[in-house]
């Protein structure tokens, strides 16, 4: 049947259905128009619109499988994928905006959503052979998964055409459960390194030699800052001697400072004073700590130095202080 016995055959069929009036009056003929274009619409998209929507499970321990992917001549089929990507090839590609030069297809890439758009470059100007317009998209993902995809063209069956293809995959493998896990990692592996330092220190201070000496000679006075030497203790391979500070000015005495330091010059590593500013008649407690290194080391004579912050700048100087 030749196309113009076609579309008769059609006019007379929709004449009879809708029970219009003659063919030559005005209403047959507008109604007959759109009958006849709903009927012989067949341009891409009518095409793509019996395509599918799928998703795709993919399967990170099996390194050799590929994802058949089968876009359509007409619009453009769009692939989810579980997150970032590293890395993008595809050989016979042409990418974004990218000036064509032959290949078979456009890749648009869309970062911010994990999407990818994957339509022909250029709409052939024949019916294509099978496998014409088949190539290879590899993508690597930012969790390491590799992923390779076939491209088929699909001209045969509109309804097998991807109009979109969700990949998904087990959360374990992405890279925020990778870090997470990693994170998860350190973090017991920092507490187990915490908690084993703990237990030596304890058994170095419950097993070791505890060792104290009190004072309870005169103060050591600069104007009226006044400083009192109370206990000096060695603790395994720390030494800790503590001291409390005297104000006997009306004005606040703000303490800046405070440095034990051994025959050898060397200085202690913290030291801390229960507040930092002593009102008039108040005594605050310093303690200071030095670290001895080995817990067999040999005791020297230490000087205590403790400063002022502003007003006079004060200095406190004990010296001779030995266990």
């Amino acid at each position: 049947m030749t196309t113009d016995a076609l579309s008769s055959s059609r006019l007379v069929g929709a004449r009879r259905f809708l029970a219009l009036p003659a063919a030559g009056s005005m209403a047959f003929a507008l109604v007959a128009v759109l009958a006849l274009g709903s009927l012989a619409t067949t341009d891409g998209r009518a095409a793509t619109s019996q395509g599918r929507r799928r998703e795709v499970v993919i399967d990170p321990t099996d390194k050799t499988k590929t994802y058949t992917v089968r876009p359509g001549p007409g619009d453009a089929t769009t692939i989810a994928l579980p997150e970032g990507w590293l890395r993008i090839s595809c050989g016979r590609c042409v990418v974004g905006d990218a000036e064509y030069q032959g290949q078979l297809w456009r890749l648009d890439l869309f970062p911010e959503t994990h999407e990818l758009s994957i339509k022909l470059a250029k709409q052939p100007e024949r019916q294509p052979r099978p496998l014409e317009y088949h190539s290879n998209l590899d993508i690597t993902l930012e969790g390491g998964v590799s992923i390779s995809i076939d491209l088929n063209l699909e001209v045969d069956d509109p309804s097998a055409v991807d109009l979109r293809v969700d990949m998904t995959m087990p959360e374990r493998w992405t890279l925020k459960a990778r870090l997470s896990a990693r994170e998860k990692e350190l973090e017991q592996r920092f507490g187990a390194r915490v908690e084993e330092a703990a237990a030596a220190r304890v058994d170095e201070l419950v097993m070791g030699s505890v060792r104290c000496r009190d004072f309870s000679g005169r103060p050591t006075r600069s104007e009226a800052m006044v400083v009192r030497l109370r206990q000096i203790c060695r603790m395994g391979a720390d030494l800790f001697v503590t001291f409390d500070v005297e104000n006997r000015r009306q004005a606040d005495l703000q303490l800046l400072s405070a440095t034990l330091v051994d025959g050898d010059g060397a200085e202690s590593a913290t030291s801390r004073f229960q507040k930092p500013v002593a009102a008039w008649k108040e005594r605050v407690v310093g303690v200071v700590r030095f670290p001895l290194h080995d817990a067999n080391a040999p005791l020297s004579t230490y000087t205590l130095t403790v400063a002022e912050d502003g007003g006079k700048s004060r200095v406190d100087v004990v010296e001779g202080i030995g266990l």
